[in-house]
């Protein structure tokens, strides 16, 4: 823009309304952007923090050397020690049982020289006794692909186990103001090489002022970060010859060798009665915090959707109208779905006649609308899910699960998220019911034998149990069993 000097007493003032004008923009954007970032950085980590604490199974995060640096509270109360007894401890110094805490830090140490992840079954020390849980294992990478330590989720498992035990035992006998905004101003004048810059300049690129009254343009440009410094002016010598102006962000080198992130944009282009360009402001803006500020998101983003992925937990992310916005690869395995079959607004919990048949409407309206956290389990039939949704599957039967779901709130507290988790227990209630089976033909067999026949634990010598033949004719062994 060129500005007519027929006044030369105004046209200071002028450029000085001007640069303040473009100052208090600035301010007010950088204000905006800051409350925007730091909302942002605040709403994901309660986001993030309310899914890891709502997990009902344990998730952890160990360094290179197997130093405990996250556990959710299920982690936590599985363990029974408080967070600070965990964090900073190795396995080995965790548990009283060495063989226990060697055991998994063999795992670890393989996860993490290999980098490829594992699944494994490990026994864990917990308050009440050793439990069995199923492991995820992945190592973790820093941005340049550098393993830096280790993620895991697991399941207890011990109660499956157990009935999986029992099943064989019956089979057998019968199974994660400018400073405020940091924003400096400049004013070059392009006749004389002088550049005038304001108190939070020079704070931005850590010099004194009277250190740039020397030479403050050669100083400053010295200052940019050597591979940001063309770039810099060639966007300076195309707002000087054509008026152009676009934002950027470049580097500056500090003299004590730290590097700043800095938000550059040239103001306006005064020209002199001839034409030339004369004077060039802008304003500066120091958005290192800003960046780590999402760096920090994105590694959050990034921890997140390596635990949701990889993890062994079958989970699903609805949103508040309850139509699915995420499947991890779990439950498309228990489920036989696929994600483009239904992510997007394809499929919508509530419109599942296998749901409300099942009776999981009141769990569902429970975390919907009560906000609270649900489980129930219930016998499934994909078949009449996907005649009522469209949502194919790869196998229609009917299947039992354990549900576990649990409401994400906003930073106002208002629903925005559900997550749903679910265990596939058919095998369990299978053995449940050969095992009912196997006692019920166990106690037709005793109730109706006529010979004398007992049971006994060939551990503890208890009789287990006593045919009606038995019971009729030795009355005292009753008391035995």
């Amino acid at each position: 823009m060129t500005v007519d000097r027929e006044d030369t007493t105004r046209a200071p003032m002028l450029a000085e309304l001007r640069q303040a004008h473009e100052e208090i923009a600035a301010l007010k954007r950088a204000l905006e952007q800051r409350e925007q970032t730091e909302a942002a950085l605040r709403e994901s980590e309660a986001q993030l923090r309310g899914i890891l604490d709502a997990i009902s199974d344990p998730i952890f995060l160990k360094d290179r050397e197997g130093r405990w640096l996250f556990a959710n509270p299920a982690t936590v109360s599985t363990l029974g020690r408080p967070l600070e007894e965990l964090l900073g401890k190795t396995d080995l110094e965790l548990y009283a049982d060495p063989a226990v805490g060697e055991a998994m830090v063999a795992v670890d140490r393989r996860v993490m020289r290999s980098g490829v992840a594992e699944r494994v079954e490990e026994t864990v020390e917990t308050p009440g006794g050793l439990r069995l849980f199923f492991s995820s294992k992945s190592a973790v990478r820093d941005r340049d692909g550098r393993v830096v330590g280790l993620v895991g989720t697991a399941h207890d498992i011990t109660e499956r186990k157990r009935a999986e035990a029992r099943l064989r035992q019956s089979e057998r006998a019968l199974q994660a103001s400018q400073r405020v905004a940091h924003v400096g101003s400049w004013v070059w004048d392009l006749d004389s090489n002088g550049v005038e810059v304001s108190d939070e300049l020079c704070r931005i690129y850590g010099v004194a002022a009277d250190v740039l009254e020397r030479d403050a343009g050669a100083a400053l440009t010295a200052m940019i970060h050597p591979d940001d410094r063309a770039q810099v002016q060639r966007r300076i010598r195309a707002t000087i010859e054509d008026s152009s102006s676009t934002p950027m962000e470049c580097r500056v080198v500090r003299p004590d060798g730290e590097v700043r992130v800095v938000w550059a944009e040239a103001g306006e282009l005064v020209r002199a009665d001839d034409g030339h360009a004369s004077t060039l402001s802008g304003i500066l803006q120091d958005v290192t915090d800003r960046k780590r500020a999402e760096e920090a998101l994105v590694r959050q983003g990034r921890f997140f959707e390596q635990m949701f992925v990889q993890s062994c937990v079958s989970t699903q992310i609805l949103d508040k109208d309850g139509w699915c916005e995420r499947i991890n690869p779990k439950l498309g395995q228990i489920f036989g779905v696929k994600p483009e079959h239904i992510e997007g607004r394809v499929y919508n919990i509530f419109e599942d006649e296998g749901v409300r048949q099942g009776g999981v409407v009141p769990h569902l309206e429970k975390v919907f609308r009560d906000r609270e956290t649900a489980e129930w389990e219930v016998h499934f039939d994909l078949a009449l899910a996907s005649a009522s949704t469209g949502v194919a599957v790869s196998e229609a039967r009917k299947v039992w699960y354990w549900n576990r779901a649990y409401p994400i709130l906003d930073a106002r507290g208002a629903l925005e998220h559900v997550v749903i988790q679910h265990t596939d227990a058919t095998k369990i209630k299978e053995a449940e019911a050969a095992l009912r089976r196997s006692e019920a033909r166990y106690r037709v067999l005793t109730e109706s034998i006529k010979d004398v026949v007992w049971i006994i634990d060939a551990e503890t010598l208890r009789y287990l149990r006593l045919s009606t033949a038995y019971q009729s004719r030795t009355a005292d062994a009753i008391g035995l069993v």
